[in-house]
């Protein structure tokens, strides 16, 4: 789904091969309620590309990270910013 771009030596980045093309929502978070009532915030997959991209990119995550996962993975940050990045570039998670 994501392609490096960059030539030669220069540190890849990444785009998008295909977009998702569901624009429906996937995974409903449900926010504390700090500034009014909690409710539920609808992500779409086109969301967590996005997030997972960024992610990759400004953490320099590469398919040579081995990484250890500490957190419960019900835990938003656990899964959608260190477990399923690692997986979507192939690196080894333990």
């Amino acid at each position: 789904m994501i392609r490096p771009l960059g030539r030669g030596s220069d540190p890849p980045l990444f785009a998008l091969a295909r977009p998702p093309v569901c624009p429906a929502s996937q995974h409903v978070r449900n926010t504390s309620g700090t500034e009014s009532r909690p409710k539920g915030a609808t992500l779409s997959s086109r969301n967590f590309v996005a997030q997972y991209l960024s992610l990759i990119v400004d953490g320099e995550m590469s398919a040579d990270d081995i990484e250890v996962h500490a957190l419960p993975l019900f835990h938003c940050a656990q899964l959608h910013a260190f477990l399923l990045p690692g997986i979507y570039l192939g690196a080894t998670n333990i």
